[in-house]
């Protein structure tokens, strides 16, 4: 299944649909976030001689979306009614609607069609760049396309969307927060890690040579994923930038601290 981040692959009548759509849903309930689940356009044109005018063309235009919404802000009954209402275009129009925090509860649980939308979706609005404070998206998402089909081939009206969990589930990473937890309550394995970073730094030009192998590896992900790149990937190479700028710095101070030990 070829990943779409945008809508440069849609009829330029369904991109404008969809951004007037996508504005008035902005104007009207003030979403977070606004994703393009899926949608379905079909044109009709009937001839008849005793017309005036003779021939006679409509286009239809549906889709499902799902806004994440401020806490304490819910849709209207209506919602879907009201903006149905805006163009004969629209036959039908499903909207999903969820709090901020609901949908981060559901994607710390892995919940299939949270962590499908986050994945594969396409965001049709963002506000202030809300992705990065959404969980890491789950990689090799690849690995759940037969579920993700499965159910929703035959549960197009999503029931029980909210319960179900990607299977296996992922194996969860220990955050960079608890790792320093453990770090500090083994005092043993704290001091072996200082000693180890001693020898690492102890290497001429070592922190020289990874900066190196990771700007390679950084333009060789760059060519590869174009402009799929995961929009956190920048702040993820900050971090490591900041990373080998320490060790730029505390070479010398490893290395006078520890140079007994080395």
């Amino acid at each position: 299944m070829k990943r779409h981040t945008s809508m440069s692959h849609f009829s330029g009548k369904e991109q404008q649909t969809l951004l007037r759509l996508k504005n008035k849903i902005v104007k009207l309930y003030k979403p977070l976030m606004v994703y393009l689940i899926g949608c379905e356009s079909s044109s009709h044109l009937s001839r008849n001689c005793f017309d005036n005018p003779r021939n006679e063309s409509r286009w239809n235009f549906s889709c499902d979306l799902l806004l994440i919404l401020p806490k304490g802000r819910c849709l209207p009954e209506n919602a879907s009614k009201e903006l149905m209402n805006l163009s004969k275009e629209y036959r039908h129009i499903r909207l999903l609607s969820h709090s901020l925090d609901f949908v981060d509860e559901k994607l710390q649980e892995y919940s299939l069609f949270f962590c499908w939308i986050q994945r594969r979706a396409i965001v049709l609005y963002v506000k202030d760049d809300l992705r990065v404070k959404l969980p890491e998206p789950v990689k090799n998402m690849k690995q759940y396309e037969k579920q993700a089909q499965n159910f929703f081939t035959n549960n197009p009206d999503y029931n029980g969307y909210e319960e179900i969990r990607l299977s296996p589930l992922p194996k969860k990473c220990i955050a960079v927060e608890e790792r320093a937890e453990l770090l500090k309550e083994n005092l043993e394995l704290t001091i072996k890690l200082q000693h180890v970073m001693g020898r690492f730094l102890s290497v001429r030009g070592a922190s020289q040579r990874i900066r190196r192998e990771m700007i390679r590896f950084v333009k060789a992900q760059r060519k590869s994923a174009g402009d799929e790149m995961s929009g956190k990937f920048d702040r993820i190479f900050c971090d490591y930038e900041e990373l080998l700028d320490f060790f730029d710095f505390a070479e010398s101070e490893i290395l006078n601290q520890y140079k007994e030990l080395l």
